[in-house]
């Protein structure tokens, strides 16, 4: 197995995800092989953002009534009056994917594709980190059949 990948990421954090994609493999009882040299498969990743708008549609029903009436010779009630308002929001948010891809080697050809999304906070954003991706490579790479 050789794994590369990271563009989306600082050379710092590109790594980081590469050595946690690594351990994960190597947990299930793959090898790591530093050339192509006899690999069974190479493994790729993918970091990346993408903008994410969503208009938000909140309708309001203003009630007003019935309301008790007194009249000269009667009494009863008014009618009751009803309106509507609309507020439409445009909500604006990044989304996170990590992807991982597996090659056959003799093949040359995909065997093997997991991905996972994530809204982001803004914070996650300004730092460019790629804090709290340990355990979602964990239960991708799980998905891995072996053997």
């Amino acid at each position: 197995m050789i794994v590369s990948g990271g563009q989306a990421l600082n050379p710092v954090e590109a790594t980081r995800v590469q050595r946690l994609i690594e351990k994960a493999f190597l947990d299930r009882g793959f090898l790591l092989l530093p050339r192509a040299d006899n690999v069974d498969f190479l493994v790729s990743f993918t970091v990346g953002t993408r903008d994410q708008v969503e208009l938000q549609v909140r309708e309001y029903l203003d009630y007003s009534g019935p309301r008790w009436s007194w009249g000269d010779e009667y009494f009863g009630f008014e009618r009751a009056e009803y309106s509507t308002s609309v507020e439409n929001t445009l909500v604006q948010y990044a989304v996170g994917t990590l992807a991982i891809d597996v090659y056959d080697y003799d093949r040359r050809e995909p065997v093997w594709h997991a991905r996972s999304s994530k809204q982001l906070k803004p914070a996650e954003l300004q730092e460019g980190s790629a804090k709290g991706v340990e355990k979602v490579v964990e239960v991708m790479v799980t998905q891995f059949p072996s053997g």
